[in-house]
């Protein structure tokens, strides 16, 4: 296949052969072992987690577009610039960043592993350390040729895009099924086979839930019980700053060995409400029907990998108050936050949380902020502003 330029390629199917790659990618993390030990008992990436020509195609179609920041499918040998970025969802992500990386310096891909919500970097240069790719940019700076990239991607370029092109046909011949149809569908799936332990319960559903803008669905001190938790609200955003509410609520397991705290939307609560077991069917329409018996089969809102044990109650007992109280107002860069709420009690890792309002009148935003971060990003504190 001889292509000169990008205008040869229908790049929209190659976006659906991306998205057919990328569900074998995550289907091969799932069945493969991610981290080994090496010779010096170092935790590293597995470099053979994700068959060689499928991380290739990957890497491939990501060149394809253009895209000079990291490559997430990229190869042992892809050139990297540090830009800066310490940030990453792990904290020893971001400690080894701060530890080990120079701004604007190049360095060499070792393995490199995209899971659903963050990729893990190892570097040739950095054995047995992990940081996260939102830390560096590819080096090069020059867009490939397209061209080129196809015959990278291998012989199988052509016989792949005919098969997309059948899939594209047969979705466009496809009756659209309604709403009543896919919740059906979900709700038989999560029954018969439970959900994937890493999807994101309230992203399955909350396309089908309208309720986005208008006002509160609940008031601070309401709660709800999904049968497997008691999620109770703690405080709610102010109606004449916004008409898309915001909510802090305390979620504790019926066990009583996890509580944590989370910052959630109107369209969230509007599924928590959905899920709560006292709310009775009658009254209910079809889709609301569904949605209450899928987030019944899932066993409540929130998968079971994602809640983390409790601290052992002596630690509760003797650990310091907050540091910071409701009123307080803090200052970074020249944006203004106020404490607006205080968790009572840690959450699950250790820490205060504080439910902040950043008081710009109309159209002010809202924001969950650890103890800990008042400090790692230098928020200056003011005198109280009542």
């Amino acid at each position: 296949m001889c292509i000169k330029n990008k205008k040869e390629v229908d790049m929209d199917k190659v976006s659906v052969l991306k998205q057919v790659l990328s569900q074998e990618y995550l289907k091969q993390l799932r069945v493969s072992k991610c981290f080994l030990a090496d010779k010096n008992g170092r935790r590293v990436l597995n470099p053979n987690a994700i068959p060689a020509d499928l991380r290739r195609k990957l890497r491939v179609i990501e060149d394809m577009y253009g895209w000079r920041g990291f490559n997430i499918f990229a190869e042992e040998g892809y050139k990297v610039v540090f830009n800066g970025s310490c940030q990453a969802m792990a904290e020893e992500l971001e400690e080894n960043a701060k530890k080990y990386l120079r701004k604007d310096w190049k360095y060499i891909v070792k393995t490199v592993l995209a899971f659903d919500c963050w990729t893990c970097v190892e570097l040739k240069e950095f054995p047995g350390v992990q940081f996260n790719s939102a830390a560096f940019d590819n080096a090069e700076k020059e867009a490939r040729d397209i061209g080129e990239l196809i015959e990278e991607y291998g012989s199988d370029f052509e016989s792949d895009m005919e098969k997309v092109t059948k899939i594209v046909e047969e979705s466009e011949n496809r009756p659209v099924p309604s709403d009543v149809e896919i919740l059906t569908q979900i709700y038989k799936s999560i029954k018969k086979n439970g959900l994937e332990p890493s999807t994101d319960f309230f992203s399955i559903i909350e396309n089908f839930i309208d309720e986005e803008i208008g006002d509160p669905l609940f008031k601070a001190g309401d709660s709800v019980d999904d049968g497997s938790r008691m999620i109770e609200v703690l405080c709610v955003s102010d109606p004449e700053d916004t008409n898309c509410p915001q909510y802090f609520c305390k979620m504790v397991e019926h066990d009583n060995k996890s509580v944590w705290y989370k910052q959630l939307i109107q369209k969230e609560m509007a599924i928590l409400r959905l899920g709560d077991i006292k709310l009775k069917f009658k009254g209910l329409s079809k889709e609301e029907k569904l949605i209450k018996k899928i987030i019944g089969a899932n066993g409540g809102i929130i998968n079971k990998n994602h809640i983390t044990a409790l601290l052992p109650e002596q630690l509760l007992k003797v650990v310091s108050p907050p540091m910071y109280s409701v009123g307080q107002i803090f200052e970074k860069e020249g944006r203004k936050s106020e404490i607006i709420c205080v968790s009572p009690t840690l959450d699950v890792e250790g820490e205060w949380i504080y439910f902040c309002k950043n008081p710009a009148g109309k159209g002010a935003s809202y924001e969950w902020v650890f103890e800990s971060e008042f400090e790692k990003c230098e928020y200056k504190k003011c005198e109280y502003e009542k």
